[in-house]
């Protein structure tokens, strides 16, 4: 008994060793409830990383675009400054070096206001604040982007799984038919009305019968590892709640055959704003060009006869207002090298949405001729669902009637395992090409 109970510790100690620091970072799911489709988009929503980060760069830019907005307001300071040791310069008061010298005063002690108010300076942070704006309706449309991205990557995979546990579920149908046929079978050669061909017939049939259902859990526990990940989960057991939708060529009737360039698409308009900031921002490097007018006031106390903090009679107020104007001719080529960058990185980012016009309306006609193909596809396995459970009845018909083999049933049976699967895969070929054609068009149809 104590060496069960050891063992029985080693085996927990070992699994918390192994599992705690990842399941620390790592989400888990809320329960082992059902997982349907609508939750799991949400739950995929509120855990993704690439969300968040997504949600982060919004906030950003609305940082960014209050600091753009502060250089049209005023600044005020407060300075101060004592100074601890000092030596006075001297000048000549004449020409004559005779007539002496005058001790040139500074200020060794001060404190005072400083308010400075910008008038013009070249509308550059004009420019600049609309260059934000610009950039944070972008990492808005962004955001909205990514949220509908994953959203259609979660229907992808949660529809895969579903497929993957329905042909999973007719290969197993298929594995235990044929080991029935395979007990009948041999019952028969018992009793001389089989022979060994229909046995080894029925060995090979059945042995790609269990390959196919080898790979097809193999591919349910992918497709759920691939959804669980989707979601932020390392694993994800719920059984899955729904089933695959119906194809049917009614939901592409409303759509323009040839759509206005990047309507409804989230990331194009995004690319559009980045476009209008940097040109926003190419046009504030014409400022730098530009003189710079200011309007500033100021009002200090003073003491520039001792270092004393405290002495009465000694400190002395002043004040001064003034236009500030600074012209820049000559920075080293630094506004011209600024120019330049800005026209480029304006290029980039016209054929950065060039090349996505152009994959846009590819993908668009490519997804909406795959999804009608697919739906006629579907159709066509439906009739041949039916015509395969017809031949099964009748060869059923003719075993009990004596027209048919055992033989003849069993060829209907896997003529109607296989019509089964195709069903399901043009189903779910459909279904992925839908969701494809939601992506170029940036909105969901269905």
């Amino acid at each position: 008994m104590d060496a069960r109970k050891l063992k029985l510790g080693w085996r927990w100690l070992t699994v918390l060793v192994l599992l705690g620091p990842a399941s620390s970072a790592a989400l888990e799911p809320p329960d082992l409830s059902k997982l349907s489709l609508e939750q799991a988009e949400q739950e995929g929503l509120n855990n993704s990383p690439e969300i968040q980060a997504s949600r982060s760069e919004v906030r950003q830019s609305g940082w960014n675009k209050l600091g753009a907005f502060s250089e049209f307001l005023p600044k005020l300071e407060l300075f101060a400054g004592h100074t601890l040791s000092y030596k006075f310069e001297a000048e000549d008061v004449s020409e004559d070096l005779s007539a002496g010298k005058a001790l040139l005063r500074f200020n060794l002690t001060e404190a005072g206001l400083r308010v400075k108010v910008p008038l013009f300076d070249g509308f550059r942070d004009l420019h600049h604040y609309r260059a934000e704006l610009h950039l944070h309706e972008k990492a808005a449309l962004s955001e909205s982007w990514e949220s509908f991205k994953l959203t259609q990557e979660i229907r992808d995979r949660f529809s895969q799984a579903l497929a993957d546990q329905l042909l999973e579920a007719v290969a197993e149908q298929d594995v235990k038919t044929l080991e029935d046929h395979q007990r009948q079978v041999r019952n028969l050669i018992q009793g001389g009305a089989a022979t060994q061909f229909d046995i080894l017939r029925i060995d090979a049939q059945l042995e790609d019968a269990r390959s196919n259902l080898m790979q097809s859990q193999d591919n349910v526990r992918l497709s759920r590892q691939r959804l669980a990940q989707a979601l932020g989960y390392n694993d994800d057991r719920r059984p899955l709640d729904g089933a695959l939708p119906v194809p049917a060529k009614s939901v592409l009737v409303g759509l323009p055959e040839n759509p206005e360039a990047g309507d409804g698409r989230a990331d194009i308009e995004a690319l559009r704003e980045s476009v209008d900031a940097q040109d926003e921002l190419r046009s504030a490097t014409l400022s730098e060009w530009l003189p710079s007018i200011s309007l500033i006031g100021e009002a200090a106390e003073y003491n520039n006869t001792s270092t004393s903090l405290s002495a009465p009679g000694e400190f002395n107020q002043s004040y001064q207002t003034a236009f500030l104007l600074t012209w820049n001719l000559f920075d080293g080529m630094k506004s011209v090298a600024n120019r330049g960058s800005s026209e480029e990185q304006t290029l980039q980012s016209e054929k950065k949405l060039d090349r996505a016009l152009l994959t846009k309306n590819y993908d668009l006609n490519q997804w909406k001729r795959r999804y009608r193909y697919n739906a006629d596809f579907f159709q066509a396995r439906i009739v041949n669902l039916k015509r395969a459970e017809e031949n099964l009845r009748i060869a059923t018909t003719g075993l009990e009637n004596g027209t048919q083999t055992s033989t003849d049933v069993l060829d209907a049976e896997q003529d109607l395992f296989r019509s089964r699967a195709g069903v399901i895969a043009a189903q779910l070929s459909a279904e992925q090409a839908l969701i494809r054609l939601e992506l170029a068009l940036g909105k969901r149809i269905r």
